[in-house]
């Protein structure tokens, strides 16, 4: 079985139940960050892209670039040395973008720490998966015609994700079955849509003009 779930709503829910709430819930927060290994390498290394990004982009509509900006390097030693985003290194970027405390921290979980892991072995198996079998195309294919062409397929860190920029709605795409969902991930490392963070889905989105990328970006 696959299904669509529309990515808005799965990662609106943390900053809608700090608005309902009126609060941090440091330890519900703690809880999703604990969920991830803060490498201090690839952190920089994210930030040093921003950067770039952004000298390229001035317009640039992603929030996620102006925390990377942010954010000194100094910071990140805290958050990555503590394994826990630094109330320290939070303050101080809100202040520097004139954002809510909450806002930051949610766009460092949503867009920042995933992009943290170290995907590569789990790109290689599945591309491996999807090239040993030679029913996988077919099937991979017949998924994705399914939602229709007029959309771009990738994978975002581990997920499956597919942009409708006539629409600008952007989609997560499950599908159950591990082994085909492996497969959808191996066809996808192997047409070059596989994105360890979300700064290369940007770059790549705009270099390659999909429709509407700049929208694309505002979910960041």
């Amino acid at each position: 079985m696959v299904r669509r779930l529309r990515k808005r709503v799965p990662h609106d829910f943390i900053l809608l139940f700090l608005s309902k709430n009126n609060l941090e819930c440091p330890l519900f927060l703690n809880r999703i960050e604990r969920l991830f290994v803060i490498n201090r390498e690839r952190w920089l290394t994210m930030k040093r892209e921003a950067m770039s990004l952004v000298e390229e982009e001035r317009k640039a509509s992603a929030l996620v670039l102006g925390v990377l900006c942010g954010l000194s390097e100094e910071g990140i030693t805290k958050i990555c040395m503590a394994q826990r985003i630094s109330d320290d290194a939070l303050e101080a970027t809100a202040r520097k973008m004139e954002l809510p405390i909450a806002i930051v921290r949610r766009v460092i979980i949503r867009s920042i720490l995933p992009g943290l892991c170290d995907h590569t072995e789990y790109y290689r198996v599945a591309k491996n998966k999807f090239e040993s079998r030679r029913s996988s195309i077919t099937e991979v294919t017949s998924i994705f015609d399914k939602y229709g062409r007029d959309r771009v397929f990738f994978l975002l860190h581990t997920e499956l994700s597919m942009w409708q920029g006539s629409e600008s709605v952007f989609e997560s795409l499950i599908v159950e079955d591990g082994h085909l969902a492996s497969e959808c991930a191996g066809y996808l490392v192997k047409q070059n849509k596989a994105f360890q963070d979300v700064i290369q889905l940007l770059r790549v989105s705009r270099n390659e003009n999909w429709i509407n990328w700049r929208t694309l970006w505002s979910y960041f």
